[in-house]
């Protein structure tokens, strides 16, 4: 960030809190370090406690906290089933349960519809909460202020969701050869892009002065804006990815 290089300032900053874009790493250190309990869980799900491990999520991920910021007395603390809603812990073992205890004929057509009509419905709820029980808690009008305390409340549906209906266009859906490598590279260089996203997102003067005409010149408003630089800055860290995994040496790290 222009400051001198200092590998005691980069350790503190590694240990002691982090370096944002790489928080993945942090989450990734934590599931390795539990994977041998989290196997054992894993392979003791069934059908039915898989279902009812996703709905202990839903409740206490998403509906729990806007009960307990509207309460007008909040609600006891030993209540809260904080061990489920752990990103490290739920989101592994339902992606095991999706592939490994729950049926694939289970995500018919149909039920895929009904999950996108909740999806909706909550992440409407959850635009409400935002608004609503934040500016209230503060005590003043915010203006429509967020901290987006909220917005990440039913995450865990949103992934369910997404993750089924994509499986079930997949394995209902004949693509092509072309399409089909075109999506077996894209996950291979995912890692590498997560890597070097940043740079190509705000480290590249030329890249970011496009980045802040697009953003702010009004052609796609603010936020769609930000939409077309991420997509950029994800598809040459992509190019750059594919490239370096093809060096005999450096693939290695991807």
């Amino acid at each position: 960030m222009g400051q001198p290089f200092s590998v005691t300032s980069t350790l503190r900053t590694m240990i002691g809190t982090n370096y944002w874009h790489l928080w993945y790493l942090y989450a990734y250190i934590v599931f390795v370090i539990s994977l041998p309990v989290l196997r054992k869980l894993a392979q003791g799900l069934d059908e039915a406690s898989s279902k009812y491990l996703f709905w202990l999520a839903f409740f206490f991920m998403g509906v729990y906290p806007m009960l307990e910021t509207a309460s007008p007395v909040g609600i006891n603390n030993e209540l809260k089933l904080t061990w489920v809603s752990a990103n490290v812990f739920i989101y592994p073992l339902l992606g095991y349960a999706l592939e490994q205890k729950i049926s694939k004929e289970f995500f018919t057509k149909q039920r895929l519809i009904y999950m996108w009509i909740l999806n909706v419905v909550c992440l409407v709820v959850s635009e409400i909460a935002e608004y609503l029980l934040v500016k209230s808690q503060a005590g003043k009008d915010m203006g429509g202020y967020f901290d987006e305390r909220f917005l990440i409340s039913f995450c865990v549906l949103n992934a369910v969701t997404l993750y089924a209906t994509v499986r079930y266009f997949t394995e209902n859906v004949v693509f092509s050869d072309g399409v089909n490598a075109v999506f077996m590279e894209i996950g291979k260089d995912t890692y590498g892009i997560y890597l070097l996203h940043i740079w190509f997102l705000w480290k590249i003067p030329a890249l970011y002065f496009i980045y802040n005409k697009v953003e702010h010149a009004g052609v796609f408003g603010y936020h769609f804006g930000i939409l077309v630089s991420c997509a950029i800055a994800f598809i040459c860290a992509g190019v750059v990815t594919s490239v370096l995994r093809r060096i005999p040496v450096v693939k290695k790290l991807f």
